[in-house]
């Protein structure tokens, strides 16, 4: 009756309160298969699910895919590409090769050992995959001018996380240090967008001052630095972890002390408490009244012999 406006199927049953109509707009299905009466295929009154049955999907085949070439310097390049399955890859340029680690879909190398000014063409094999190949040409000018970098900031996470980001001019790697602690970030020179989260250990103090130092590099290995001070609230700290040689009180409930303090925290029990307090002090006021007056001297002429 309008578009989008979607109906039919049947109410859940009233025995069960089961709904056994599959709810199912659309699905795949092989040539031979009827959708309608495979969707149909239950019956509320007597409680039976409509049987669905898929189809086999082929295995992918291994591909190599998206290969680019990035960050050439006089001797190095970063060659970068994508593959259907993950596995290890071989680049093979004129007069090197590398081998990468077992890696998922995206993967990277960085080319060393290059000459200046040279044309290559490098293949990268996986697997039985068909080989991909890329050319590029070496530069022939030294990169001595270092990477800027720009916007450096740090957000306080809960549970005293460190969130950081920053931008570089060029694609670089990164380090971060805090609290005298180093945390690597990439391992080869691949973004200019910068984004990570590091989990200080032991965990930094709340309300205590801290500078935190970004150090990149790029390809080439020109290094820069920025540093940006922060503050961590006590909101936001992480929670102190007990000492386990610092004997404490046991977590269950169960447990004596635990118990005791439960029942102390009960209104009646603080009510009958502060009654028996008064009875005590009551008490102990006329003992000590008797006391008193058992010790006053008794005048002759008020008894007679």
């Amino acid at each position: 009756a309008k578009t989008w406006r979607l109906g039919g199927g049947d109410d859940p049953s009233p025995v069960d309160g089961r709904d056994y109509d599959p709810n199912i707009i659309d699905m795949v299905l092989d040539n031979t298969s009827d959708q309608a009466a495979m969707l149909g295929s239950y019956d509320v009154d007597t409680q039976t699910y409509a049987v669905l049955t898929g189809i086999a999907l082929p295995e992918v085949a291994q591909q190599v895919f998206g290969v680019s070439v990035s960050s050439i310097t006089t001797s190095s390049a970063i060659i970068s590409w994508s593959t259907t399955k993950s596995a290890i890859g071989i680049v093979n340029c004129t007069d090197s090769s590398l081998e990468t680690p077992m890696m998922l879909y995206s993967q990277a190398l960085q080319m060393t050992g290059l000459s200046a000014g040279t044309a290559y063409t490098c293949s990268i094999t996986v697997e039985d995959a068909p080989p991909a190949s890329i050319s590029f040409n070496t530069s022939n000018e030294v990169d001595i001018i270092p990477p800027e970098l720009l916007n450096l900031d740090v957000e306080v996470l809960d549970g005293g996380l460190l969130r950081v980001t920053w931008y570089t001019s060029e694609e670089a790697t990164e380090s971060i240090e805090v609290g005298g602690q180093t945390f690597s970030g990439d391992g080869i020179a691949l973004r200019k967008n910068h984004d990570m989260t590091i989990v200080p250990y032991p965990e930094l103090t709340a309300l205590e001052t801290y500078t935190l130092t970004v150090t990149i590099y790029d390809a080439s290995g020109n290094m820069n630095t920025s540093s940006v001070d922060f503050v961590i609230d006590e909101e936001d700290a992480a929670p102190s972890i007990p000492d386990p040689e610092e004997p404490g009180p046991p977590n269950d409930e169960t447990h004596p002390s635990n118990r005791i303090v439960h029942l102390l925290s009960q209104p009646v029990v603080q009510i009958y408490l502060m009654i028996i307090i008064i009875i005590v002090l009551a008490a102990f006021i006329r003992t000590r009244k008797h006391e008193l007056d058992y010790s006053m001297p008794i005048e002759d002429d008020l008894f007679d012999d």
